[in-house]
């Protein structure tokens, strides 16, 4: 069976068709010698020009010219197929393995108000992991790996907290892996508003309590998160977040460059549970 990550198949692949290309040039020689001995020979009415004074072979030597040339032909062609039909397997092995390969992402969050039993309304912040391919992602798991915030007046980030805290998912409320199925999306809640609360709070187990008062209306807070699975690579995404104009519309926003100054987040309006 064809192995399209086999090496040294590739590379004969390759020197196939470096070959191939090759002997185009080859072929083209003999065929135009071929043509001129079959003229000059079988053809002797035909009065060729006196420039092309090329010697006259006999007319065994011309047929073992023709058949040269056609065995040439025979195997630039036959060259030209294998290696065609070969990389016309190769891509599509290549396209199969790409769609059973599990793959992970997350490009979107979501704010979704959610009423609480005697505490008020509030307003979950959570992040929305994909399956990418037709093969399932195995025991996803969400973990917040630290906190930063930005301090204006040196330009920089501040790492307020940097131990692995588990992330619990929406709906199930268990902090236990999932699996993505494709097409099946979960959240992954990351921190709630509390309307009566003032500032927000993480999605976890338990707070430490070095951090319960970490959070306010007014710093800009950045949440490094890691989704891991045992079937595919892990996925880490950036999470920027500050309190907006008003308790129910956090301004939040995904951040490809961890380390870039704060952006500009533009409100988002919330969501209905699902």
């Amino acid at each position: 069976m064809f192995n399209p990550e086999s090496p040294s198949r590739r590379h004969y692949l390759v020197e196939c068709s470096e070959h191939s290309t090759k002997n185009v040039l080859v072929v083209t020689v003999i065929a135009i010698a071929t043509i001129y001995e079959v003229l000059s020979t079988w053809l002797p009415l035909i009065d060729l020009p006196i420039a092309l004074n090329l010697p006259r072979f006999s007319p065994l030597w011309t047929i073992v010219v023709v058949l040269v040339a056609i065995l040439f032909i025979v195997i630039e062609g036959g060259y030209q197929k294998s290696v065609t039909k070969q990389w016309k397997h190769d891509e599509v092995v290549s396209q199969l393995q790409d769609r059973l390969t599990p793959k992970l992402a997350v490009n979107d969050f979501r704010i979704t108000p959610t009423p609480t039993q005697g505490a008020g309304p509030c307003v979950y912040v959570q992040l929305v992991p994909v399956c990418l391919t037709d093969s399932p992602v195995d025991n996803c798991a969400g973990f917040l790996l630290q906190i930063r915030k930005w301090i204006q007046d040196r330009g920089e980030w501040k790492t307020e907290f940097d131990e692995p805290l588990p992330l619990g998912w929406s709906i199930y409320g268990e902090f236990s892996p999932v699996n993505l199925k494709p097409g099946v999306n979960h959240r992954l809640n990351v921190f709630w508003f509390l309307r009566d609360h003032g500032s927000f709070c993480l999605c976890n187990i338990t707070t430490p309590l070095r951090i319960v008062d970490l959070f306010n209306r007014t710093d800009i807070f950045r949440f490094d998160i890691k989704l891991t699975a045992t079937n595919c690579k892990s996925v880490d995404v950036c999470l920027q977040a500050k309190w907006g104009d008003t308790w129910d519309r956090p301004l939040v926003e995904i951040v490809n460059d961890a380390a870039m100054p704060p952006i500009v987040c533009i409100p988002r309006s919330t969501i209905e549970s699902a």
